[in-house]
């Protein structure tokens, strides 16, 4: 990027390293796999993934090895919620979107049908669940998007860029609204907690935990009970919260825009 040399990114416990030949990648590999053994930590070589980028349609062949083990090479991959694949293409990470998107949406229209709930409760539901599923790892779109006009500024050529509309020159992207605080934490029997705050005062925590039940045929099995709540400014100035739980009986929420005779939905 410009002069800067970028080899490795960084974030909590997942990294990558990126290199223009197969030998620097694993001379690269090598080395983190060297300094977390000084440090007491193991590399994982089950969970590390090759991905070369590249447009021809015949993959190139890339071996890394770590202890003895050849890495896993694959056709695409997700970092911090995005996709990416072989080609450099945001199809894949579009349909990732649209379909997580798709089934909260799901989740949400049984709530949705009931009688009651105001306008401005569910707009709330949607900023706070729907939006955020959609936008989740949008901080990073930016350098995207900047590849992505590099990309298209090298493939018009220079007598005809002056050809090109001014409009189709000109990309603009509406800023979501900020996160200014974002917490998540997991255990290893698949239990989670999470907390997240917007600068228009929206908030969320939601907590889950496995629990075993019983199905319709007395069989033991595991599920993830759900429980959470969300707050946000209503137009009248009034702050609504809404609670919820979600377990093997189904999904209940309540709160002052949510009629109290409502039932639970399964």
């Amino acid at each position: 990027m410009g002069d800067i040399k970028v080899n490795c990114l960084l974030y909590a416990d997942d990294a990558v390293l990126i290199a223009p030949s197969e030998a620097e990648l694993q001379a690269l590999v090598t080395c983190m796999k060297e300094e977390c053994e000084i440090k007491g930590l193991r590399l994982n070589a089950n969970k590390t993934k090759v991905l070369v980028f590249e447009r021809d349609e015949e993959r190139t062949k890339c071996e890394i090895w770590v202890n003895q083990e050849c890495l896993e090479q694959v056709n695409e991959i997700v970092y911090l919620g995005s996709a990416f694949s072989r080609d450099g293409r945001c199809d894949l990470d579009l349909d990732r979107r649209v379909a997580a998107g798709n089934k909260v949406n799901g989740a949400l229209t049984a709530l949705f049908k009931r009688q009651g709930i105001v306008k401005s409760a569910r707009l709330a539901i949607d900023n706070a669940v729907l939006v955020q599923t959609l936008l989740y790892g949008s901080e990073t779109w930016m350098i995207v998007v900047v590849f992505a006009l590099v990309a298209v500024a090298c493939a018009v050529p220079v007598e005809d860029i002056n050809k090109v509309e001014p409009e189709a020159r000109v990309l603009l992207v509406k800023e979501p609204e900020k996160i200014i605080r974002s917490e998540f934490n997991h255990d290893s029997e698949g239990g989670y907690n999470f907390s997240f705050e917007t600068e228009k005062g929206i908030n969320r925590n939601e907590n889950g935990e496995v629990k075993e039940v019983l199905d319709e045929d007395q069989k033991p099995h595991m599920v993830v009970v759900v429980r959470g709540s969300y707050s946000y400014t209503d137009d009248d100035g009034k702050v609504e919260t809404i609670n919820y739980s979600a377990d093997e009986k189904g999904f209940h929420a309540d709160g002052d825009s949510i009629p109290t005779n409502a039932p639970s939905r399964r």
